[in-house]
Parts: C-alpha cells; sequence; structure tokens
C-alpha cells in the first residue's frame, strides 16, 4: 500500500533539500509517497503566504506523479493557502497532469485537488 504524507522530520527535509540541490529554510516543506520503508517519490515546495512546488518526482509515472502533487497542494490547503505556484522546471510535467492554471504566473489550479482524477493521462 501507497502513503502518502508530508515529511515532519525537518533534517529529512534538509535531505532532501540537498540531495536536490535545492536550498533548505524554514519554509521548505516534503511530501512522500512510501510503500514500507521504500520511497517512490517525493514533492519539494516552499510554503509562507503561498505554496511553490519546487520539485516533483518521478516525472515519468504520471498517475504517481498525479497522487503526490495531489497530496502537496492538500497540506496548502490545509494551511489556508489558496494560492499554489510551480517551478518553470516542472511546467511540462504540471501540462500533462492538466493542473495549470496560467502559465504566465505559472499559478496551479488548486481547485483540481478537489475533481477526480480519472482524466489523467496514460503513462506513454
Amino acid at each position: 500500500m501507497i502513503h502518502l504524507k508530508p515529511v515532519e522530520d525537518r533534517d529529512r527535509v534538509a535531505a532532501y533539500c540537498m540531495e536536490s540541490g535545492l536550498p533548505f529554510s524554514k519554509t521548505s516543506g516534503c511530501v512522500t509517497a512510501q510503500s514500507g520503508e521504500e520511497t517512490l517519490g517525493y514533492c519539494l515546495y516552499d510554503m509562507d503566504k503561498s505554496m511553490t512546488v519546487l520539485r516533483l518526482e518521478p516525472q515519468g509515472d504520471l498517475m504517481l506523479a498525479d497522487g503526490i502533487l495531489r497530496s502537496t497542494l492538500h497540506v496548502a490547503v490545509d494551511a489556508g493557502l489558496t494560492d499554489a505556484f510551480y517551478d518553470a522546471s516542472l511546467e511540462e510535467l504540471c501540462r500533462k497532469l492538466d493542473f495549470i492554471e496560467s502559465v504566465p504566473e505559472k499559478r496551479l489550479n488548486i481547485g483540481k485537488l478537489f475533481q477526480s482524477c480519472h482524466d489523467c493521462p496514460k503513462n506513454t
């Protein structure tokens, strides 16, 4: 069974940031997808007055990426945020997952969190 949840251990979040070449700060966060002890994927984000999704892996498994992104956006909603953005490096993935609300703003459609993912594209 796959478990998607935020990483609570700040040292682990810092390690994910370091491994990904991203800076770690008090606003850094991470959501992982775990199967037992195995990490299947993760999403690194920065969250203050809005959320910015910085890294999402794996990008080749669209169904898993969709679940991880939805779980990450759920963290933002739970924190009372209504604005979520993506790093330019994730534009292609976010487009494939149909989560882009505005390309110029790099804004994610956080409302899609509340829609079914049954139309997710197939891995190709």
